[in-house]
């Protein structure tokens, strides 16, 4: 499998080149930039990261609560069947001691349920909101990047951090002039000091 990825790789690769060369020898316009640092240093990505702390410490919080909910039905269980074992007590009291132990257990079950639909739930939440956070932030620094392409005419653009699909960077080496990775940061957050920051969520 990996073999059949690097050969596709390397025939894309071969063909990207290939079509590329008429292209360069005519003077083509190259650029470069590293996207993780783009994004990492991107001044909504942090608020964003910020925010999403905020929705995981509400999820722990609230799941700690059921948490406690349920310890405390466990506990009250135990000492329910306790007292329903005493043989000082009469048979009477005793069926109505395991009555009451017995609804007192399905309340735990019902608990213990939902605790796991909670966390599955708040997990794929989370997750989905990370991913469309992600999509938003990506989009608006690609959009930034295009307003430099136009300006300056760019032909292509390489992401440095990007990997290929055999697990290898596409660009192997680039000159130190193409990269405008600080120019494009310096670009996304101009209007960090105005504290304006929409974020998707």
């Amino acid at each position: 499998m990996i073999r059949k990825s690097i050969l596709r790789t390397s025939i894309a690769l071969g063909i990207l080149l290939a079509s590329a060369a008429p292209a360069f020898s005519q003077g083509m316009k190259v650029g470069t930039v590293d996207m993780e640092k783009i994004f990492n240093e991107y001044y909504k990505t942090k608020k964003a990261r910020a925010r999403l702390k905020e929705v995981e410490d509400q999820a722990k919080a609230e799941l700690e609560e059921r948490m406690d909910a349920y310890k405390t039905i466990l506990e009250e269980l135990k000492k329910m069947e306790q007292e329903a074992t005493n043989e000082a007590l009469s048979e009477d009291v005793k069926k109505q001691k395991i009555k009451t132990y017995q609804e007192k257990a399905t309340e735990a079950k019902s608990l213990e349920r939902e605790i796991t639909e909670f966390r599955q739930t708040r997990q794929r939440q989370i997750q989905e909101q990370i991913l469309r956070m992600r999509r938003g932030l990506i989009k608006e620094i690609i959009g930034k990047i295009s307003e430099k392409v136009k300006v300056d005419k760019y032909d292509l653009v390489f992401d440095r951090t990007g990997p290929s699909s055999a697990g290898y960077p596409l660009v192997v080496y680039s000159r130190e002039g193409l990269d405008f990775t600080d120019e494009i940061v310096q670009l996304v957050n101009k209007d960090a000091a105005t504290g304006s920051a929409e974020i998707a969520e």
